[in-house]
Formats: structure tokens, C-alpha cells, sequence
């Protein structure tokens, strides 16, 4: 969630069988069951610590504009769209 980069080897992956994983898209396919409801919970706590930042909010069919401001300063602020 920070400009901060970092560099993960395929060899950690492959060969420390170390695992990248998302925490709560895999409910947009499979609705969570009540015994998620711990996790989920601890998930939301977490996240309540981070901060976004908006630094421009544009029209659909400006999205190149939105992705090279995005490319040029990401730590301003998050590039979000509207209808």
C-alpha cells in the first residue's frame, strides 16, 4: 500500500515454496463462509491502518491520463475514476 518497492526472486518462490496471496478477492467468486468471520475481522482492523490518498479523479475516457499520473508521482495520491 506504500510507493515502496521490493524484489521477491522466482527462486523463493519455486524453491522456498513461499506463497503470494490476496486476502479478500477470493470472496468476489465464493461468498465467505461464518467460519471466515475471524479473519475477516482481523483483516478490516488491519486495514483500518492504511491510508490512501486521493490526487485526482477523472472521467473513464481519460484513463491514459490517469495512468501516466499514476507512473509519474504514485506516492501523491491515488488516480481514481467516476462515471
Amino acid at each position: 500500500m506504500s510507493s515502496a518497492q521490493y524484489s521477491l526472486h522466482n527462486f523463493d518462490v519455486l524453491l522456498k515454496g513461499l506463497q503470494i496471496q490476496s486476502h479478500v478477492y477470493r470472496y468476489f467468486f465464493t461468498p465467505p463462509s461464518p467460519e471466515d468471520a475471524a479473519l475477516l475481522q482481523e483483516i478490516a482492523t488491519i486495514s483500518m491502518q492504511f491510508e490512501a490518498n486521493v490526487s485526482g479523479v477523472h472521467p473513464f475516457e481519460d484513463f491514459t491520463i490517469a495512468i501516466q499520473k499514476s507512473r509519474d508521482s504514485s506516492e501523491g495520491g491515488k488516480q481514481i475514476f467516476r462515471s
